[in-house]
Formats: structure tokens, sequence, C-alpha cells
């Protein structure tokens, strides 16, 4: 009978090992996930930034009235 409860012990220390192995990777897989998204967020909100000040210096050079006489000058140059 003692072999037999020794046997339920170490079966109950091994699936209690398995159960801390887990949970800690759960947690550093966790902890470096939300590690990766904040360097994913960072480096998307910066794309963002240089995406809308280029998009601002086209849109300033397409509404340029300079810019726009030329373009219809330039029109009006080829189509002769």
């Amino acid at each position: 009978m003692s072999g037999r409860r020794s046997g339920y012990v170490i079966l109950i220390f091994v699936l209690c090992q398995l159960l801390a192995v887990t949970v800690l990777l759960s947690w550093s897989m966790l902890f470096f996930m939300a590690k990766g998204l904040r360097d994913f967020e960072r480096d998307f909100t910066a794309d963002m930034k240089l995406l809308t000040d280029m998009t601002n210096r086209v849109w300033k050079n397409i509404t340029n009235p300079e810019l726009q006489s030329l373009i219809s000058s330039q029109g009006s140059r080829t189509k002769r």
C-alpha cells in the first residue's frame, strides 16, 4: 500500500511541477507580448506621424495656388 501511496505522491508532485512551469511560461509569454505590443505601438505611432506629415506636405503642394497656375499653364501649353 505504501508503494501505491508514494506513486500518488510522485504523480501529484510532477503535476504540480508541470502546473508551475505552465504558469511561469504563460506569465513570461504575456510579459514579452506586452513589451512587444508597447514597441509596436511606439513604432506605429511614429510611422503614422510621419505619414501624416508627408500627407500634409503633399496636400499643401497640391493646394498651392502657384503650383495650380503652373499646372494649368502646362496643360494649356500641351493642348496647342
